[in-house]
């Protein structure tokens, strides 16, 4: 089977007039080839990607706490209303006409993304001369892991997961600028090319990037300008991080904790933890800024989310409310050991409506994050093969959540109470579902009370871009 990516040789990208790639807003059009013209041209096509990303077809909403999470069963009051706009999506009916239009929209968004990561390759090499020191091989390296990352969730969504079918046919791996049709390759093949993108970038970054591991000893009065502001980018640590989830998602445990260790360090002292990340105190930082290693600024997202989680939602009709049984979220958020105090049922979550309580995680902020060192703590946990290591990362990390120390648990208990911190963390980021998918549950959500069969883990491939007859 070949798949047409329906997508445009592009030659305009979108600019603006920041310097920070948060605060993005089109200004105007040019010609690629006027634009790839210097190492400005080059960050300004950066930003447009990541414009791209935070909008709501992709993270900015579909893809963290809305979509993603319908899907993970996190909000009874879908099912509450037969009106409701996702009561398709959360019975898996990925056919019905809204949610078909959805996921190809998601599809062709993220191939745009990658059209336009790829339009930032095409050129670079021509221009290596234009760069200050070091510039070029970081902003190289950035564009591969992200093309990569791209990838990768697209894999997550419309590909079988691992666990069941590395040698099933998934999606193609675009890794050049074209319009032609593409052979979908497999799971394994399309996870062989992530990896080589995510190693092959973080090798151009290791040296020169102020977020790699030379971060103690570059002199920040000669980084140049071009390198600055990249501590939510997909800089070195986030190029590592995502090997680990690809890692652990295609059942390579081993791999999985070493490049988390990278990151957060080894039990032993062997290794030390980067030091530019720190668990956040989560009363005053929701989203965990401080723990974030990859990232987005949505500058919409407070007029986004509340389309979902603001009193007007739940006032109005419901058709996209939002929310949990508050005795649920008590239930979940029910913390091990008598001297515990899980901070996250008080911050996590507004006040009640109704018996509701809508995620608040995003109320007064624009700051949405992609990767952060806690999923790496509970990668580490679930990855080592010591149990008493294991339980020393899991317990780092949920005691910076007010939650006592386990001891004396099984591999199977601490698995298990891994799993009840997925639920707890990530909600509103969209992970839960790829958790589910990765170990193909076939019952889930907040109570286990769902089921579902391994063919809702796979989105559809959007019948327009079929290309029948194996040509």
């Amino acid at each position: 089977m070949k798949i047409r990516i329906f997508q445009i040789l592009i030659c305009t990208l979108l600019l603006n007039s920041c310097s920070d790639y948060f605060d993005v807003s089109p200004k105007s059009n040019v010609k690629a080839e006027d634009l790839f013209q210097d190492e400005s041209g080059f960050n300004q096509a950066f930003l447009g990607v990541y414009t791209l990303m935070s909008t709501k077809a992709l993270y900015g909403d579909n893809m963290t706490y809305s979509f993603l999470d319908v899907l993970a069963q996190y909000y009874p009051s879908v099912r509450a209303n037969s009106d409701h706009n996702f009561i398709n999506a959360v019975d898996y009916d990925y056919n019905e006409l809204k949610e078909e239009n959805r996921i190809a929209n998601i599809w062709s968004k993220h191939y745009q993304a990658i059209a336009n990561v790829n339009s930032i390759l095409l050129f670079i090499d021509d221009h290596a001369a234009d760069f200050s020191e070091g510039v070029y091989e970081v902003y190289k390296g950035e564009a591969m892991a992200l093309r990569a990352y791209l990838h990768f969730n697209l894999l997550r969504l419309f590909g079988q997961a691992p666990v069941l079918g590395a040698n099933e046919p998934a999606i193609p791996y675009m890794d050049k600028y074209t319009n032609e049709a593409q052979q979908a390759l497999s799971v394994d093949a399309v996870l062989g090319k992530i990896k080589n993108d995510l190693m092959l970038g973080r090798d151009l970054m290791m040296q020169n990037d102020p977020y790699g591991p030379n971060y103690q000893t570059i002199d920040y009065n000669l980084v140049p300008r071009a390198l600055e502001n990249r501590e939510f980018r997909m800089n070195y640590f986030a190029a590592t991080a995502t090997l680990s989830l690809v890692s652990i998602y295609e059942g390579d445990n081993e791999k999985a904790l070493g490049y988390a260790q990278e990151i957060i360090g080894t039990t032993d002292g062997s290794v030390s933890p980067v030091d530019l990340f720190s668990f956040a105190n989560i009363p005053n930082d929701i989203t965990a800024k401080s723990e974030t290693i990859f990232g987005l600024n949505v500058s919409k997202l407070v007029e986004y989310q509340d389309l979902y989680f603001s009193t007007a939602s739940y006032s109005g009709q419901q058709r996209d409310w939002l929310a949990i049984d508050a005795a649920i979220i008590e239930t979940i958020y029910t913390p091990y050991g008598a001297s515990s105090i899980d901070q996250r049922a008080n911050v996590f979550f507004g006040p009640s409506q109704g018996g509701d309580r809508a995620l608040a995680k995003y109320t007064n902020t624009t700051t949405l994050p992609l990767l952060k060192i806690s999923e790496l703590y509970l990668i580490a946990a679930e990855a080592e093969a010591n149990l008493d290591n294991a339980l020393n990362y899991y317990n780092t990390f949920t005691a910076s959540r007010g939650i006592e120390a386990q001891t004396g648990v099984t591999r199977e208990e601490l698995d298990a109470e891994i799993y009840k911190e997925y639920k707890k963390e990530f909600i509103g980021e969209g992970k839960l579902f790829w958790f589910y998918k990765r170990n193909n549950f076939d019952v889930i959500g907040l109570l286990d009370d769902v089921e579902i069969d391994s063919a809702s883990y796979v989105f559809p491939i959007p019948t327009s871009e079929i290309e029948f007859g194996n040509l």
